[in-house]
């Protein structure tokens, strides 16, 4: 348990969609795996940061399950997939939005 037996409940950076304020956070790209028990918090993040006049994306990626990155050097969708999230950090590092 990565929270060490800790009441966590109440703390919105491990359960961010309880926080009542998206205002003011800084461009966020989301990237998650179709097959994922996480992918609709996903888009609702993003979503609620869109909401509040921030940037923010997410993307589905159709057809792979969650822990696909593993893959990223056998499968030609994760390797596609990982080549988008480096180059989404790499935009986002350099102060750039290209979505």
């Amino acid at each position: 348990m990565r929270t060490g037996g800790a009441d966590v409940s109440g703390d919105t950076a491990f359960a961010t969609l309880r926080d009542t304020d998206f205002a003011g956070l800084q461009p966020m790209v989301c990237v998650m795996a179709e097959c994922d028990p996480f992918a609709a918090n996903g888009s609702a993040y993003a979503e609620a940061i869109r909401a509040a006049g921030g940037k923010a994306v997410s993307f589905e990626e159709k057809g792979l399950v969650h822990g696909y990155l593993r893959a990223r050097h056998t499968v030609g969708r994760a390797r596609e997939s990982y080549t988008r999230i480096v180059d989404a950090v790499r935009a986002l590092g350099r102060g750039e939005w290209p979505y």
